[in-house]
């Protein structure tokens, strides 16, 4: 399941136990992402803070020798389009990353070009 998340791009730990968390970025995120897995029939609990750091929530999906190869598939197909939806794969949250920063940037320069105008 470990690689099969990976092969989404989701973001996980490196364990040996049966959880495996699925790195999500904030709370809100997390619970909306937890309630939409439930919809689907699938169990995950959100980690949110204070138990991760600010920003690091995550899902805590856990299997068993008893789940079928079928139910794995459908959990892999259900995150798949869920991931795309909530934008939680590595290259979404570096794309959503870089475009903030971006927009840091052209706020500052605009910022930095008024007080110019406002000293001539």
């Amino acid at each position: 399941m470990r690689q099969g998340y990976r092969d989404i791009g989701l973001s996980v730990t490196e364990s040996v136990s049966p959880i495996i968390p699925i790195h999500i970025g904030s709370d809100e995120k997390a619970f909306l992402f937890s309630q939409e897995l439930m919809e689907e029939g699938i169990f995950a609990l959100p980690a949110i803070y204070p138990a991760v750091p600010r920003g690091g929530a995550l899902i805590r999906t856990a299997f068993m020798s008893t789940h079928k190869p079928a139910q794995l598939d459908r959990v892999l197909e259900v995150l798949d389009k869920m991931a795309r939806k909530h934008r939680i794969r590595v290259a979404d949250m570096a794309e959503d990353q870089a475009r903030a920063m971006a927009d840091g940037e052209e706020a500052y320069q605009a910022q930095a070009a008024k007080q110019r105008q406002s000293f001539l």
